[in-house]
């Protein structure tokens, strides 16, 4: 049976001596005065609710030509816009209304309405004139009441509802779900037009009946003029909630006979600027979160509930981690043999229908068969092939950390993601994300770094911590051998552990080998453009049980520089490889926040023709700063210099109180970087 449902209301454009109202029972109202308000059409001796109008018919009396008459709640539109634009004058567009009601009713089913204006004053905001609402005909129907373009001069054009389209979302990613988009645009939209429309969803089938947390922003990346939200309970039902970054909000709590609402309304909120490598939105935006429950309990049994059922250690499962394990020589090993085949055996795809394959996968066995399946379904194969070889392994939910921190107070449907924590037979906890394809063990999805895990099993929230930077270093070796014309011949050798390594074998598996030597021949050439490409060889690009390496070989003529007597050698790749983008502010407002740690390990060993004279190389530096740390120095025996130099950031989150601190450490470390190494000699 289909469930959606469209209704669209026509407008009147604005007060006249109207004569009819149609209704949608059939019935006709005839009357002399026709006036909007407060959601309602007024009418001589009475008013009726305006989803009730099928349509208004207009008589005029013949008086020749008019002024267009615009409706109060047009004018008031209107005036809004100018107040608004007056307190927000440099605004590429402005919310002028941003009202939403969330009710949940006694049956468990839900109805949220919203009502949006928004003010068009340039091409940054005409996505406003395309409407985008996603849903899902088994869970909910939707209404759209109202959608219409408002002219600056009072007129307005109505959207037809024979636009509407209904369609499945495209995704970049294989993904299959149940929900469907319904989209129209709006007519004749260009800067300078108000947008407005109204819809309503009703939840006739929720994921769960016995939670209800609603949400809400009170902000963007545009100002916002009014900003109202209200929740409707239940009499008897109390609300979980919390206000954060929201000290414009007010609040007030109004209890009858038959319900609790709770009301949250805010005036004239600035939008955030955007700075480099900022928190998500999410965390910084005014928002209320909020849940009628008062514990996580019931998550976890119901989260805790569905996991269970699907990880069953059925004699396929069982043979299979025991045939994967048989030649391990630890527990580590036999971790991440499993780990490794879950990666690469089991194809990401994301299919979604009801609650229990949304929220907790398919049984390991279906998705083993399959041979393909989401991060949750994913996660519990993982974890129960790990059990049944006697390690302990649970699915967790997060948010991925582009996605916003958990607020640990409220508990709530979290997470974006699913990953597995396996706690080791010496009690070592540990966390893995078999989602991907080439992450090398211990290492993780750097997205899942620095969050809240929910491991319903266990009936506990846990913290990810970010790993050390010794576990997502780069390390690059070069032996460079100059000769007496100022060439040089390069040798490069590179390791690395964590994000970057894994990041490096998707990037290579991606391209073609054909493709793989222009790139090759290009990452020379940005070296200098005088280098050459010798030779290269990637290894172990597709053994995860050995460190992926690079080893390529090039030579550069005429790289050292010339100055009168003086002959200049810089690092070659240093510089550029301590490039810090996210630092251009001089100050910021927000803490910056990077995805992981990192570390960066430089040696060269640079040998230099005895016709030349050595004159000058830098001295060693230390810097240790609260989040970051760098050293260097180099040393000489006879005609040969070594280099070495270690860089580590072992925080993920730089507060904005640290910022102008560790600012001025990294361009201490990149003025250090560009001192030269200078010779006398060579041939002229």
């Amino acid at each position: 049976m289909r469930r959606f449902v469209i209704l669209f209301l026509l407008f009147f454009t604005g007060l006249t001596d109207g004569h009819r109202i149609e209704l949608r029972s059939g019935r006709v109202i005839n009357t002399k005065k026709i006036d909007y308000r407060d959601d309602k059409i007024i009418f001589d001796g009475g008013e009726i609710a305006r989803d009730s109008v099928r349509r208004i018919v207009f008589e005029e009396e013949e008086r020749g030509a008019k002024k267009l008459e615009i409706s109060s709640d047009v004018k008031k539109i209107l005036r809004d816009s100018e107040r608004a634009r007056k307190i927000f004058p440099n605004a590429q567009g402005i919310v002028l209304l941003d009202d939403g009601i969330n009710i949940f009713h006694k049956d468990s089913t839900r109805t949220y309405r919203y009502h949006f204006q928004g003010f068009i004053l340039s091409n940054e905001t005409m996505s406003w004139a395309r409407f985008s609402l996603y849903f899902n005909d088994e869970l909910e129907n939707v209404r759209i009441i109202m959608a219409r373009t408002i002219k600056p001069d009072g007129r307005t054009i109505e959207v037809n509802p024979r636009n509407f389209k209904i369609s499945k979302p495209r995704s970049q990613f294989v993904y299959f779900q149940q929900g469907k988009t319904l989209t129209f645009d709006f007519p004749e939209v260009s800067p300078g037009d108000i947008v407005e429309y109204i819809y309503e969803v009703h939840i006739f089938n929720p994921w769960n009946k016995a939670v209800f947390t609603p949400g809400w922003f009170f902000g963007g990346e545009q100002p916002v003029y009014y900003s109202h939200y209200k929740i409707v309970l239940p009499r008897g039902m109390k609300l979980n909630y919390k206000l954060l970054n929201a000290h414009m909000v007010k609040k007030k709590i109004t209890e009858t006979d038959s319900c609790v609402i709770y009301d949250f309304t805010a005036w004239k909120v600035e939008p955030f600027v955007k700075e480099p490598l900022m928190p998500p939105a999410v965390d910084i935006l005014p928002r209320l979160v909020s849940s009628n429950l008062e514990s996580w309990d019931y998550l976890f049994d119901w989260y805790a509930n569905f996991q269970i059922r699907r990880m069953q250690i059925t004699p396929k499962i069982k043979a299979l981690a025991d045939s994967l394990v048989k030649d391990a020589k630890s527990e580590d090993d036999s971790i991440a043999r499993i780990y490794y085949w879950v990666q690469q055996k089991i194809r990401y795809i994301s299919i979604k229908g009801g609650a229990s394959s949304g929220v907790s996968g398919h049984p390991a066995e279906v998705t083993l068969e399959n041979g393909f399946g989401d991060c949750t379904d994913k996660s519990i194969l993982f974890s129960t092939l790990l059990r049944a070889i006697g390690i302990k392994a649970y699915p967790v939910y997060i948010n991925t950390n582009d996605a916003g921190m958990l607020v640990k107070e409220i508990p709530s449907f979290y997470g974006n993601h699913a990953i597995t924590e396996i706690i080791k037979r010496d009690g070592t906890k540990l966390f893995l994300d078999a989602t991907g394809y080439y992450s090398r063990y211990p290492s993780f999805w750097s997205a899942d770094h620095g969050v809240y895990a929910i491991n319903a099993q266990l009936k506990r929230i846990e913290f990810i911590p970010v790993p050390p930077p010794e576990q997502n270093m780069r390390n690059y070796k070069y032996t460079l051998s100059i000769d007496t014309t100022g060439g040089i011949y390069v040798k490069f050798h590179s390791t690395y552990t964590g994000y970057y390594e894994t990041g490096l074998r998707y990037f290579w598996n991606s391209k073609k080998e054909e493709e793989r030597n222009v790139i090759m021949n290009s990452m020379v050439k940005r070296v200098h453009p005088n280098a050459r490409l010798i030779k290269y060889e990637l290894k172990n690009l597709n053994n995860l049980f050995e460190p992926f390496e690079m080893l390529i070989e090039y030579r550069i003529d005429n790289y050292l520089e010339r100055s009168g007597d003086l002959l200049i050698f810089k690092l070659p790749e240093i510089e550029e490889r301590y490039t810090f983008p996210e630092l251009s502010l001089e100050r910021r407002q927000y803490d910056l926040v990077y995805e992981t740690s990192q570390g960066i390990r430089n040696y060269m060993e640079i040998t230099f023709p005895i016709s030349m004279k050595l004159v000058f190389v830098p001295d060693s530096v230390h810097l240790n700063g609260e989040h970051a740390s760098y050293s260097a120095r180099f040393s000489v025996t006879g005609n040969t210099i070594n280099f070495e130099d270690t860089f580590r950031r072992w925080d993920r989150i730089i507060p904005v109180d640290d910022y102008r601190d560790y600012k001025d450490e990294i361009e201490s470390l990149q003025s250090f970087i560009k001192q030269p190494i200078l010779f006398e000699g060579g041939k002229q």
